[in-house]
């Protein structure tokens, strides 16, 4: 845990388990804000050119799930996020195959680059109480709303409603459900 205290800002009682890992190549703690009793079993990774990840109270980000950030990642309390999830704000690399391989080289050489002039982001935002099911990816742009599912081996290309369970390639609505006051 100490490993990590200096590249993210940890609330009380949160752990970084053995198999979690921060990336934070830049080193502003402030990039990477994780709330209180929240559990990470993932790899959170900002990107050196940009990118900030906010992880809410009492969330758990499951073993060999990869939150990756270039722009801005959202996560709101009380998230479910399940094993071999991946949440992703940019497409990571150029679309330009000679500035891609170049990138390559400079990931290999010297690590990733401090600068990504070509590269398309856009933030991310999962509202309270959602749950990610287990290998279910989100991609750059997203909006998922407050308790939505996102069904296991799903992709979202586009925003979930709140309330909602979506599922499939590309997630589609499979139904709603009844909002829950988490007072009680």
């Amino acid at each position: 845990m100490q490993r990590h205290r200096r590249k993210a800002q940890i609330g009380h009682s949160s752990k970084i388990l053995f198999d979690g890992w921060i990336e934070n190549p830049e080193g502003s703690p402030d990039r990477v804000v994780i709330g209180n009793n929240t559990i990470i079993r993932g790899n959170i990774f900002v990107f050196p050119h940009g990118g900030r990840i906010s992880i809410g109270d009492w969330c758990f980000v499951g073993q060999n799930s990869y939150i990756w950030s270039s722009s801005n990642i959202e996560i709101g309390n009380r998230c479910l996020i399940s094993h071999d999830v991946n949440i992703h704000d940019t497409n990571g690399h150029s679309i330009n195959a000679n500035i891609r391989h170049e990138q390559y080289k400079e990931i290999v050489y010297r690590g990733h680059p401090h600068d990504a002039p070509d590269i398309v982001a856009s933030p991310i935002k999962i509202e309270d109480d959602a749950w990610i099911g287990f290998g279910a990816t989100l991609l750059k742009g997203v909006h998922i709303g407050r308790g939505a599912i996102v069904a296991s081996r799903s992709v979202v290309t586009e925003d979930v409603e709140a309330w909602t369970i979506v599922a499939g390639n590309p997630a589609r609505l499979v139904r709603r459900i009844d909002p829950v006051d988490p007072a009680g």
